[in-house]
C-alpha cells in the first residue's frame, strides 16, 4: 500500500491528537481525584472522544485559520499534560506554558466569528 504525502500528514495529526487527548484526559481525571472531586471511570474516555471531536471538527474546516487553532491546540495540551495539578487549572497555567499559550491565543484571534463551525454566516 502506497501513502502519499498528504495522508501521511493526516495520520500523523491523528496520532498526535489521539495520544494528546488520552495524556491530557488522564491527567485532568488524575488531578480531580487528587482534589477529591468523584470523577467516574468513563471520564477520560469521554473527555478523549469530546476532544478529539473538536479537534476534528477545525481540521475539516476548509479555512486555514481553523487547522491553525487545531494545531496550536494540540501544542498547548501536551504541554499541559506535564504540569503540575496545581499548574494546570491555573488561568495562567503557572507560567509553564507561555509560549504554547501566546501561540494559541493568537491563532484564536486570526479566526474570524464563526467561520470555524457550521454556523458561518
Amino acid at each position: 500500500m502506497r501513502i502519499t504525502t498528504g495522508l501521511f500528514a493526516l495520520l500523523v495529526v491523528v496520532s498526535a491528537a489521539g495520544c494528546t487527548a488520552q495524556n491530557l484526559c488522564n491527567r485532568i481525571a488524575e488531578c480531580r481525584e487528587e482534589e477529591d472531586i468523584d470523577v467516574s471511570d468513563d471520564a477520560p474516555a469521554v473527555c478523549v472522544a469530546e476532544y478529539n471531536g473538536a479537534l476534528d471538527a477545525l481540521n475539516a474546516n476548509d479555512e486555514e485559520e481553523c487547522r491553525a487553532l487545531a494545531s496550536a491546540q494540540l501544542t498547548l495540551d501536551a504541554c499541559k499534560t506535564g504540569l503540575s495539578c496545581d499548574d494546570l487549572f491555573e488561568a495562567d497555567l503557572g507560567k509553564e506554558c507561555d509560549e504554547e499559550l501566546d501561540d494559541y491565543e493568537d491563532a484564536r484571534e486570526k479566526v474570524d466569528g464563526d467561520e470555524c463551525t457550521p454556523q458561518e454566516n
